[in-house]
């Protein structure tokens, strides 16, 4: 069985001072799994399948996730 890892979730936000997007912590999440999603025209690219606190599922982008804990168990094969 494996064990599923917290990651903080970012997003881009407006500086409200200097107008500038700049990534922010947007919480701690539940990491599923990696997955692929594609956009009509630009072809595709990978996620992160996260579950939040209160059981919303969502794909985000892979660059704006970070685990936060690095002990894992795998499942055996």
């Amino acid at each position: 069985m494996s064990t599923k890892r917290r990651v903080m979730v970012s997003h881009h936000a407006r500086n409200p001072i200097t107008k500038i997007m700049e990534l922010k912590d947007q919480g701690a999440a539940v990491f599923h799994e990696f997955g692929l999603d594609n956009d009509e025209g630009s072809g595709s690219y990978s996620v992160a399948i996260v579950e939040w606190p209160n059981g919303e599922v969502e794909s985000v982008y892979v660059e704006l996730i970070r685990f936060l804990d690095s002990e894992v168990r795998h499942e055996k094969s």
